[in-house]
């Protein structure tokens, strides 16, 4: 095993300990009231059995696509994350605030940077790829957030004013969109060389 797979592995298994940590609490918030929640102890379960596979990658038992595996723990993590706190009758904004659903998104992206790592190992090509098109995707998106997020402001302008900020707005969103689909494109890409790189010739 080299020094970059030992690593890897250590910061994989350190994210599988401290998601079974989270599950603890949501055990206990499922099951210890008066009235038990079935549906949020399904989901819970299903977080148990991701970190179990994620402290199987760790232990080396997983050596086939490991990055696609990481991927996978990662996206059960918030899909049941966000359903379990969903079943217990919360809304889409408590749960974006929920202290333990955020600290499961992070660690969730934490297994998304590793399995990105293990992904495209060493080919700077493909990391190239991947930084450029994170940026502009993200900035791309930021950019489109900004203007949702200020729309108020700049649509209350009247006549003429309005009218000319009416139409840079959607030619900015058009734009920005476009900047996000090459920003995709360039992420899907950065996989595309990884592969063909690593392919047998």
């Amino acid at each position: 095993m080299t020094q970059r797979e030992r690593v890897i592995r250590t910061m994989v298994a350190i994210l599988a300990v401290a998601t079974l940590g989270t599950s603890a609490w949501g055990i206990w918030k499922s099951l210890g009231g008066t009235h038990q929640n079935w549906g949020m102890f399904g989901f819970e379960v299903v977080i148990i059995l991701s970190a179990g596979f994620a402290l199987a990658y760790a232990m080396g038992k997983i050596t086939q696509a490991p990055g696609l595996a990481l991927a996978c723990i990662a996206g059960s993590i918030i899909v049941s994350a966000g359903l379990g706190l969903i079943a217990t009758s919360m809304g889409v904004s408590e749960v974006l605030r929920n202290p333990i659903f955020l600290a499961r998104i992070a660690l969730a992206g934490g297994f998304s940077v590793l399995a990105v790592v293990e992904a495209l190992g060493t080919c700077a090509r493909a990391w190239n790829s991947m930084i450029k098109g994170s940026v502009l995707a993200v900035g791309s998106l930021g950019v489109i957030g900004v203007g949702l997020a200020t729309r108020s402001s700049w649509m209350a302008s009247a006549g003429v004013l309005q009218v000319v900020l009416i139409i840079a707005g959607i030619l900015g969103l058009i734009l920005m969109g476009a900047f996000f689909c090459v920003g995709v494109h360039m992420v899907i890409r950065a996989f595309e060389i990884t592969t063909s790189e690593n392919s047998p010739t």
